[in-house]
């Protein structure tokens, strides 16, 4: 059921469906409504189920290890709890020989003991045969992954669902469980001699002008975002060192009565001055000077700055660092000053969610190729759309750092330890995700439900709704059961700016009277804030963005990886969802039409090519670890969410060919209009 929130589970649809095919031969067999969630371990939802069959007495079905380890067992009894109830007991592993009858009280085991002293109403023990007991979930999952019959494991009718659909490919038993984030953050306002020391003998070791670096770094006013492995006491990876500067002091800064005027022609208000951007050789961290200068240009975005300008007092500007540079939108500037002179404005922000990494499944989100390849697909969208919003800062967000710092936010909220205890001993609050973010995943000693939501399309891509995401309870039935859990809810999302969602949800969720302690995302953006305001509700953030222009999300971007929902009454495979990416040639994005038409072009073939070299590489290591082709019909054995590009009606796809064909197919497309568009 649904308060089994550990559990990875198929979309409750499915499962509903798989149920409904298994017992559509018995008869008086029911499934119980969906829209009226019951939590044993809540007594007011089993009152409700009592009330519902009047003058008649419900029994629960249960194994006998489940009294031993559920948590609604192990609470202490009270008026309408489980314990309560008459109980049918399936003792497991016990009495092999005997059918599935009525054990007798003298053959039934020692275990009936615990059993009474936690149940005071009836009970009667009853065992399967041997044939029975030795069905597992587990034994269907590996014979589903290697392609096997299952048949005398399930009802045929379901077997035949099950692998026409994909469904159950290489999908572990319970939800991934974050462990402690490995990248500590560090916000410097005032460097001491200390740190001083270890930055220079760390990070700088290597460097000729030690002296210089001092000098720059105890400077009153110099301020710095610095990254660690692990905590704060392990020695600095990464640092983005800045100052402020005012307009009468331009030319203190750049010694150049030239320069000054050109700053000032440029920009007017708070200007920060990146003065270096440095990391150890060999970072044990990924991307470690990109997640440094992602840190320090955000928290000058909380500070209210507009213009960022890069004059290097920290070392030699070659071109890796340019390119860095580059990737955030930063250009040069007053062509009279420096060549390492760069500037960006930062008053319209875009941000750029980079999440392909957590959208891959095990063991391919661990393979070399694989994360080069993805990486490098990264650097290639940066530079895109430093070419479509020209000047214009791109904020590159890494959604498995994010996911790291919402937990963080998360774990604090509700005091709880990153290290998994006892089951007794969850927190009071409930994690409700309700985006992209932290979905399928788990927060030690926190209960974790997400709240499966999608933006879909209508047909001709003019309007969207928020719904359900395919296969999932309508929203007011998931909110529903959010409520059975009786817990207080903290609410969580990657961003926050127009709030379509939230406006979705929040008359579901008063109407409900769910209690919303907080609501925390990645990015909230200044109309975020204030919408949270309107509605009465407190919200946190890992960043805060007072004027964000746009929003990008790599994995909505690149066909097959991801995208939006369209809507279609019917979908012919459920493991297999339609969609739409929002680019060319599938169509063209409304808030993108005041951009240059060669701008949009390459931003689209960008995204194409993008997804067709990583779904390349998925289709190679997939052969290379289970020799076999990686085809559309498996593509969820390496994707969390595949979908594909909806063409519209009767037009479908041969299952037996690998994605990237037919990424191949669109590129073709594209440059056949390139002439139209360009």
């Amino acid at each position: 059921d649904e308060f089994f929130w550990s559990k990875k589970t198929q979309p409750k649809m499915i499962r509903r469906k798989i149920i409904s095919m298994s017992t559509a031969d018995e008869q008086n067999v029911f499934l119980f409504p969906d829209e009226i969630p019951i939590n044993i371990a809540n007594p007011s939802d089993l009152e409700k189920l009592k009330e519902l069959f009047p003058d008649r007495s419900v029994y629960i079905t249960v194994g006998s290890d489940v009294i031993e380890k559920a948590s609604a067992y192990l609470a202490s009894p009270e008026e309408h709890s489980i314990h309560g109830f008459p109980h049918i007991v399936f003792s497991r592993n016990e009495f092999p020989e005997i059918p599935a009858v009525e054990l007798p009280a003298a053959e039934v085991s020692p275990g009936r003991e615990e059993v009474s002293r936690r149940i005071s109403g009836e009970v009667r023990y009853f065992t399967l045969p041997q044939d029975l007991q030795e069905i597992s979930s587990t034994l269907i999952r590996e014979n589903i992954d290697s392609n096997r019959d299952i048949s005398n494991l399930i009802d045929p009718l379901v077997q035949s669902y099950i692998y026409d659909n994909s469904l159950y490919l290489r999908e572990p038993l319970f939800k991934y469980v974050f462990s402690e984030n490995r990248i500590h953050f560090e916000i410097v306002e005032e460097f001491t001699e200390q740190l001083v020391q270890e930055v220079t003998e760390t990070i700088f070791r290597q460097h000729e002008n030690k002296e210089r670096i001092r000098t720059y770094l105890m400077k009153q006013g110099t301020k710095a975002v610095i990254i660690r492995e692990g905590n704060r006491n392990n020695p600095p990876v990464s640092i983005a060192a800045f100052h402020e500067i005012g307009m009468a002091d331009l030319y203190d800064e750049f010694g150049s009565l030239e320069i000054a005027s050109c700053v000032r022609g440029i920009t007017s208000g708070k200007v920060v001055v990146l003065s270096g951007i440095a990391s150890v050789k060999e970072a044990p961290i990924k991307n470690a000077e990109q997640l440094t200068i992602t840190e320090a240009l955000a928290h000058c975005l909380k500070n209210d700055f507009t213009y960022a300008m890069f004059h290097n007092q920290l070392g030699e500007t070659d071109a890796k660092l340019i390119d860095l540079l580059e990737r955030q939108g930063f250009v040069p500037v007053c062509q009279a000053g420096p060549a390492d002179l760069y500037g960006v404005d930062m008053k319209f922000p875009v941000t750029l969610f980079s999440d392909i990494e957590t959208s891959v499944k095990e063991p391919f989100n661990q393979r070399r190729k694989v994360l080069a390849v993805i990486d490098e697909a990264h650097r290639k969208m940066q530079r895109t759309m430093a070419k479509l919003y020209p000047g214009n800062l791109i904020l590159a967000v890494d959604s498995g750092v994010m996911n790291h710092r919402i937990v963080d936010m998360i774990a604090k909220e509700s005091r709880r330890p990153y290290e998994p205890l006892s089951p007794g001993a969850l927190g009071e609050y409930m994690c409700v995700p309700f985006g992209k973010i932290l979905r399928g995943m788990t927060i030690p000693n926190i209960v974790t439900k997400s709240l499966q939501t999608e933006k879909r399309f209508e047909s001709e891509i003019n309007l969207f709704q928020i719904t359900e995401y395919p296969y999932y309870s309508p929203l007011v039935n998931q909110i529903r059961t959010i409520k059975s859990f009786r817990r207080p809810v903290l609410l969580v999302d990657d961003l926050l700016h127009k709030g379509y969602r939230m406006k979705k949800l929040d008359p579901l969720l008063k109407e409900e009277e769910i209690d919303v302690r907080k609501l925390i995302v990645g990015i909230l953006s200044g109309r975020g804030k204030d919408l949270m305001a309107v509605q009465g509700r407190q919200v946190d953030s890992v960043y805060f963005i007072p004027n964000l222009r746009s929003w990008f999300v790599e994995s909505s971007l690149y066909p097959f990886l991801g995208g939006d929902g369209i809507h279609r009454k019917d979908i012919s495979n459920a493991g297999f969802i339609p969609s739409v990416n929002l680019v060319l040639p599938y169509v063209a994005p409304r808030f993108m039409t005041d951009l240059p038409r060669k701008a949009l072009y390459d931003f689209s073939m960008t995204c194409l090519e993008n997804a067709r070299d990583i779904l390349a590489v998925l289709e190679e290591e997939y052969q290379m670890i289970f020799e076999k082709n990686l085809t559309l019909n498996r593509l969820s054995e390496a994707i969390s969410s595949p979908r594909y590009p909806d063409k519209g009606l009767s037009v479908s796809y041969d299952l037996n060919y690998p994605p990237s064909l037919y990424v191949a197919n669109d590129i073709e497309h594209l440059k056949r209009l390139e002439n139209l568009i360009l």
